[in-house]
């Protein structure tokens, strides 16, 4: 994810309430940027916007207890 893409939008806070809320490594979301990156590119948009960042942690499956 290029370094500024998080300034000014909203993004750096979806994803960091993301972060805590979930307890979500760097490993993930770098996966859930991947995907809002994917959902921006679908919809014909020139970068990643919060709503893509929310719609992204929708497809997120949860932690299965073993």
């Amino acid at each position: 994810m290029p370094p500024d893409a998080l300034h000014g939008t909203g993004i750096q806070d979806a994803l960091r309430d993301a972060v805590r809320r979930f307890a979500l490594s760097a490993r993930a979301v770098a996966r859930i940027w991947r995907v809002a990156r994917t959902i921006a590119d679908l919809s014909g948009m020139a970068g990643v916007s919060a709503p893509d960042v929310a719609e992204a942690l929708q497809y997120r499956t949860a932690p299965t207890s073993q």
